[in-house]
C-alpha cells in the first residue's frame, strides 16, 4: 500500500476537523438554543468521526 495515501487522508480529515471546530464556535452566535443545539451536535459528532478516522488511517499502515 502506498505510504502517502494514509498521510494525505489524515491531513484532509484534520482539515475537516478544524472546520468542525470553527463551525461549532460559530453556532454560539445564534441566540436561541433550539436553533443552536442541533448544529452543535452535528459539528461535535462530525469532529469525533474525523479525528477517529485520521488516527485510524495513520495507525493502520504501520501495524501488521
Amino acid at each position: 500500500m502506498n505510504k502517502i495515501a494514509p498521510i494525505l487522508l489524515a491531513t484532509i480529515l484534520g482539515a475537516l476537523a478544524l472546520f468542525c471546530i470553527f463551525g461549532f464556535l460559530a453556532t454560539l452566535e445564534l441566540s436561541e438554543a433550539a436553533k443552536r443545539l442541533p448544529w452543535q451536535i452535528g459539528y461535535g459528532l462530525l469532529f469525533v468521526v474525523t479525528i477517529t478516522g485520521a488516527f485510524q488511517s495513520l495507525r493502520k499502515p504501520f501495524t501488521n
